[in-house]
């Protein structure tokens, strides 16, 4: 299968490009030559033609093809240059040319989307007067369009119209200043499969892999009726829940076996032929279940085989290409660390998962090859009679065999040779189902992450305390939350330990609510949307445990997911890897609970964590004590004397401390100004804790405490506190009105408004 262009590719070559001259020195000087190049000036590096057509699923980015251009402009670049003594004399001396051409690139064969452009390997939009772009579907092409040119021409009314490519004509391509060559442009297109005939053919990260086979298929020439849709649509579905979407491109001619093996290749997987002699597909399910039973009596011929663990790896590489740089190829690397104690060596392996443009989908499946190649499973080869002919590959069976003591064995069929038929005889190549032994974690950066060998625990590396302000989870009481960083993924949780002297320590309870604590790779400032979803956080995690994933808008405001920054407290929506070990926290909910936002800098510390009961410190009055912290694993725990002591110091008491008022509207007519006071309302849920539309606003707004007020006139010493959000002056001349909530001792900020004497409304 290949698709051919039937033109002639060029790459465009503009030669004798003109100098920039800059004269020096007093008097005149005799202006070289500097006419511009011309169409004859070009050196032309042609392509055969054939050129082959890539052929793409997914989201790609390629190069375009370049098979027309024509109509050279050029614009001249000036600059002013004294030609008199003394600089008496100046004249505009031409430095150079900006050079303009009409362009028409193939790019791929189609249907596509148009995503994005690459000018000289930068991310931007295409400098052309006029960009005309054919998804592959449209029946035009340059000259069909009817341009007016002028005296320019498109190309000739006999140019092919190029059915089934996706392809761009420029008008007026910018070539650059004094440019040598055309630039290079790389599109970043995406594949249409819709309506091709299986369900799902687009799903999260790229083309369903059974829809990219079947299409496969129908280029080949295969007929929709020779194909078994009810297998590739269950395979489609498997690999959908997996969010297993590819991107390929197919840049030389190959045989559709070949491509379809290259796929399932990434993926684990069988295609074939059934007994109905249609095509089937099947995806390699780990829920997969016994479909036929082989006995001993039913082998012709039996060998069994079991792997060493010498024969295994233990260091997993993959190369994938990463959709967040720039679509550049990156690797990851997932180890086995008990594999590699047992065989006293490293044994790598490299995998091809170009096909994957997600980190995290990438190092799933990466680990889930980990997994089953770091396993010395058993082989089986041997044929049968035709009684198991309905059976393919890629199913499970249930191996008996009395002479080697297997039975009630499970095995996967690798290999199905019908090559003997005419004997009444099947050969098989069977291996052992093993992905039944394995759980489905996978670190999430490729990296290792697993469990460790040994299980006893240790003491924590990071861990800390924060007195968390009011919220309307534990209100005005004096609450700690509890930071805590495992070092081990089977540690089950952590004993907290209290004491007013640092000496004699007794027990505060068990907490399991773990928290990932990382380092901010960049600043990140304070000047943000308030639910920031364009800049985000950019951080390494010390490990990723607990892991963090991507979050819908709705939960973002009604799950208790936060995090920590110095003082700030926020919510997160999106967690999307970005970098070595990196990840990148979009949709944030800036100075949750009334914290100040602030600019934090590169290098401090986050924490991420969920608020619950386990989560939380109660009833300590101390202002001055120690804690800590022993995790546990079963029955052993941390030794007292070896975990390291927090030291708190300093009580704020930033459950009592009123939250500022939002804002102090005043409103001016004659003498009378009447006042409102918009408190922030601890009591009632706000943003981040309930959707936006299911709040009320209250006018007054209503007060959890009282209000402190007083004017420029009166003083702050004749201050006056009110029940409500409502007051009022009677006052000609202009004051500054101040307001803050109060509680008990505990006091806000103040807030102010200046009323002018004219009549109006006035915000503070």
């Amino acid at each position: 299968m290949g698709l051919v262009l039937a033109a002639v590719a060029v790459a465009v070559i503009i030669g004798g490009a003109a100098l920039a001259y800059m004269f020096a020195g007093k008097g005149g000087g005799q202006q070289p030559d500097m006419s511009p190049s011309t169409m004859d000036d070009m050196d032309i590096t042609q392509a055969a033609e054939g050129s082959v057509v890539p052929v793409v699923y997914g989201r790609v980015r390629l190069a375009g093809n370049i098979i027309w251009y024509e109509n050279l402009n050029t614009v001249a670049e000036t600059q002013e240059v004294e030609t008199g003594k003394g600089g008496s004399d100046e004249e505009d001396v031409i430095t150079g040319y900006h050079y303009y051409l009409d362009v028409w690139q193939a790019v791929c064969r189609g249907k596509i989307s148009w995503i994005a452009t690459y000018v000289q390997d930068e991310l931007k939009n295409v400098n052309a007067t006029l960009t005309l772009k054919n998804d592959g579907t449209q029946n035009t092409f340059p000259s069909a369009l009817q341009i007016s040119f002028g005296d320019d021409t498109p190309p000739g009314e006999n140019a092919n119209k190029l059915p089934g490519i996706a392809h761009v004509f420029y008008r007026k391509l910018y070539l650059g200043l004094n440019a040598t060559n055309a630039p290079t442009i790389h599109f970043i297109v995406e594949k249409d499969l819709t309506g091709i005939g299986v369900t799902d053919p687009e799903i999260a990260n790229g083309s369903n892999p059974h829809a990219i086979i079947y299409d496969i298929l129908l280029e080949a020439g295969a007929l929709s009726s020779q194909i078994d849709i009810d297998s590739f649509n269950a395979a489609g579905q498997y690999w959908k829940d997996k969010g297993y979407g590819l991107n390929l491109k197919f840049t030389r001619q190959s045989k559709a076996k070949e491509k379809i093996a290259f796929i399932l290749k990434m993926l684990g997987g069988a295609f074939g032929v059934n007994h109905e002699n249609k095509f089937i597909l099947k995806a390699f399910d780990e829920n997969d279940t016994s479909s036929a039973t082989i006995n001993t009596e039913d082998w012709l011929e039996f060998q069994f085989a079991r792997r060493t663990w010498f024969d295994t790896f233990n260091e997993f590489r993959c190369n994938y290409v990463d959709q967040n740089q720039h679509y550049s190829q990156r690797t990851l690397i997932a180890r086995n660390p008990a594999n590699t104690a047992l065989q006293g060596k490293k044994s790598s392996v490299s995998i091809d998962l170009s096909g994957f443009r997600s980190k995290l989908t990438a190092a799933k499946r990466l680990w889930e090859i980990m997994k089953k190649e770091s396993y010395p499973y058993a082989k089986i080869k041997g044929s049968t009679s035709l009684k198991l002919y309905e059976t393919n590959v890629g199913d499970i069976v249930t191996i008996n065999n009395s002479e080697y003591n297997i039975a009630d064995a499970e095995f996967r069929v690798v290999v199905k040779d019908i090559s003997e038929i005419d004997q009444n005889k099947i050969g098989w190549e069977l291996e052992q189902f093993s992905e039944t032994l394995f759980d489905d974690y996978y670190g999430s950066g490729g990296f290792p992450g697993g469990v460790r060998p040994v299980t006893v625990p240790e003491k924590l590396i990071h861990q800390g305390v924060y007195e968390i302000p009011y919220n309307p989870a534990t209100e005005y009481h004096r609450v700690y939350l509890l930071f805590a960083a495992r070092e081990n993924n089977f540690e089950a949780g952590f004993e907290v330990l209290f004491s007013a002297t640092g000496v004699d320590y007794t027990s505060k309870g068990i907490f399991n609510a773990w928290s990932q604590y990382g380092t901010l790779d960049e600043a990140y400032t304070i000047n943000t949307y308030t639910i920031d979803d364009e800049i985000g956080i950019l951080y390494t995690p010390y490990r990723d445990d607990p892991q963090f994933a991507t979050g819908s808008r709705t939960d973002l405001f009604v799950i208790d997911r936060y995090l920590l920054i110095d003082d700030e407290i926020m919510k997160f929506q999106t967690v999307t890897a970005e970098g070595p070990g990196s990840y990148r926290l979009t949709g944030v909910i800036r100075g949750m609970f009334n914290t100040i936002p602030a600019t934090h800098g590169s290098g401090s510390s986050i924490w991420l964590f969920n608020l619950s009961a386990s989560s939380m410190l109660r009833n300590i009055s101390s202002s001055d004590f120690y804690l800590k912290f022993l995790p546990y694993y079963k029955s052993k725990k941390v030794d007292p004397g070896d975990a390291t002591a927090i030291h708190v110091t300093t009580v704020y008491n930033r459950a009592k401390q009123p939250w500022i008022p939002t804002a102090i509207k005043a409103v001016r007519s004659g003498s009378d100004v009447t006042l409102t006071i918009y408190t922030t309302t601890q009591t009632r849920d706000g943003a981040g804790k309930a959707g936006a539309a299911s709040q009320t606003d209250y006018v007054p707004t209503s007060v959890d405490d009282k209000l402190e007020v007083y004017d420029s006139d009166e003083g702050s010493g004749a201050s006056q506190l009110l029940t409500s959000g409502a007051d009022s002056r009677s006052n000609a001349g202009a004051f500054t009105y101040y307001a803050r909530q109060k509680n008990g001792t505990f006091t806000s900020s103040w807030v102010s408004v200046y009323v002018d004497t004219a009549d109006g409304i006035y915000w503070s």
